[in-house]
């Protein structure tokens, strides 16, 4: 069983209130280790996804807007990148940080505004921020406490069950799979989520 959550945060300037949010950011149930990459024109959606995968990161932190200081013809933002990790290494949790106007939900947090928020900008992301990312750490335990029940259980293949574990890991290994096996393994999860939160 993996022993700690890898965090990264990814913005192309990158905020140093973001920063210090999440470099003191504890839990008190698993070690948190916290890197980030200063996202620039060396960078595709590619390089980064491998960066991903080469630091085994668990959770990602990424900026809406990757490209206000680039001329790449490559753009993508926060929320376009979360949609293709997400096909690629569906076990990795993301936040998105964005400056549009919305309300702060499970996936996307509003940037600090000091013109409409009552806040400090410590408190502001200090509660917001750190809320957002312990749901997020919470949801990376259930789906270690289940793939440990299915280890236990022996109801999937071997070999299933490692894929699984590697993708949990940041390893992209979702190509060999065909739809029949991932929609079993995704409706296999749920019901075990659902008896885990039922106790």
């Amino acid at each position: 069983m993996i022993k700690d959550i890898k965090m990264l945060y990814v913005d192309d300037l990158p905020d140093p209130e973001i920063s210090r949010c999440l470099d003191e950011y504890e839990n008190d149930r698993i070690k948190i280790n916290y890197m980030e990459i200063e996202f620039d024109d060396t960078y595709n959606y590619k390089k980064l996804i491998k960066e991903i995968e080469n630091n085994n990161i668990n959770l990602l932190i990424i900026d809406s807007a990757l490209y206000l200081e680039s001329e790449s013809r490559e753009r993508f933002t926060g929320e376009q990148f979360k949609i293709i990790l997400k096909k690629i290494l569906p076990f990795i949790e993301t936040i998105v940080i964005s400056q549009n106007k919305q309300e702060n939900d499970y996936d996307i947090i509003k940037k600090y505004n000091k013109e409409n928020i009552k806040e400090t900008i410590d408190e502001y992301y200090k509660d917001v921020l750190n809320n957002v990312i312990t749901k997020k750490i919470n949801e990376i335990l259930m789906t270690r406490e289940i793939l440990s029940k299915f280890k236990e259980e022996k109801t999937i293949d071997e070999l299933l069950i490692e894929k699984i574990s590697l993708s949990l890991e940041g390893a992209e290994v979702y190509s060999e799979l065909n739809i029949k096996d991932i929609n079993k393994l995704i409706e296999e999860f749920k019901e075990l989520k659902q008896v885990i939160i039922n106790g």
